[in-house]
C-alpha cells in the first residue's frame, strides 16, 4: 500500500512571529509543519504499521528567500522521516513563492 501525505509548511506564529515596524516580517518568521498535517503524517505511519506499505510525504515551498527557506524546509522534512515516513519530497520553484493556493494546486 502506498500512502501519500501532503504537508503544508506554515509560518510559526505561536510565539515566533516577527514584526518589523508595521508589518509581519514573513522572511524572519520560522516555518513549521502545520499541526493538522503533522497529525496526518502520524496517522499515515500508523496505517503503514498495521497494513504495511510505504508513506511518502510531499510539500511545496511557498515562502522565500529560497536559499534560507529550502534548508529550513529540508530540516522539517527530516522530522517527518524521523516520525516514520519512508520518503519526503520538497517542491521548490520561484513561481510558488508567496503564491495563492490556486496557483499552488494547478498542474
Amino acid at each position: 500500500m502506498e500512502i501519500l501525505a501532503l504537508v503544508k509548511l506554515a509560518l510559526d506564529t505561536g510565539g515566533q512571529l516577527r514584526v518589523s515596524e508595521t508589518k509581519v516580517d514573513i522572511e524572519a518568521t520560522p516555518l513549521k509543519i502545520s499541526d493538522i498535517d503533522r497529525n496526518a503524517v502520524e496517522e499515515a505511519v500508523r496505517i503503514k504499521e498495521k497494513a504495511g506499505g510505504r508513506v511518502r510525504v510531499i510539500t511545496a515551498l511557498k515562502y522565500g528567500p529560497l536559499a534560507k527557506r529550502q534548508q529550513e524546509a529540508e530540516s522539517l522534512l527530516r522530522e517527518v522521516l524521523a516520525m516514520g515516513a519512508d520518503e519526503a519530497y520538497l517542491i521548490v520553484d520561484n513561481a510558488l513563492i508567496n503564491s495563492d493556493q490556486l496557483l499552488t494546486l494547478r498542474p
